[in-house]
């Protein structure tokens, strides 16, 4: 798909801007830690994954598909089938993982961003998605 790596950037930043404000304008709590540190290491995080990634694994599963479409190899490019056989043997489009993928980064930085939720609002969120409150609970357990 052309532009997926921009679409997955976009959003990734786009997110990442989002939660940092929020970060920045109602911290959840005190960071025991310096947040220009913490926001440094979790980026240089994200950077070694990518190159990883990018470098050593440079056929993701959406560009070998996309290749394979093209070029009609394997079986299912050769026998006919209806598109709903099709889908239920290999899966989903790829842009249906692309928009998979980008909602779960979302979602991840969302629920790992220390921001302040006023809890009437936590309490509808968490039927949905997992909230930064949960995060917290789960460690606290933990600890």
């Amino acid at each position: 798909m052309a532009g997926e790596q921009t679409i997955r950037l976009a959003f990734f930043l786009g997110v990442l801007t989002i939660v940092a404000v929020w970060e920045l304008i109602a911290p959840r709590r005190t960071l025991t830690d310096n947040k220009g540190r913490r926001w440094f290491v979790n980026l240089s995080l994200v950077a070694i994954d990518t190159a990883v990634v990018r470098f050593l694994l440079p056929v993701l599963p959406v560009s070998l598909a996309l290749l394979s479409q093209e070029h009609g190899w394997g079986v299912l490019n050769v026998i006919i089938l209806p598109n709903w056989i099709k889908v239920a043997l290999i899966g989903p489009p790829d842009v249906a993982v692309i928009i998979f993928e980008v909602a779960l980064n979302a979602t991840s930085q969302f629920n790992n961003g220390t921001i302040l939720i006023p809890e009437s609002v936590d309490r509808w969120l968490r039927l949905v998605v997992v909230t930064p409150d949960m995060v917290t609970e789960r460690v606290g357990q933990r600890q």
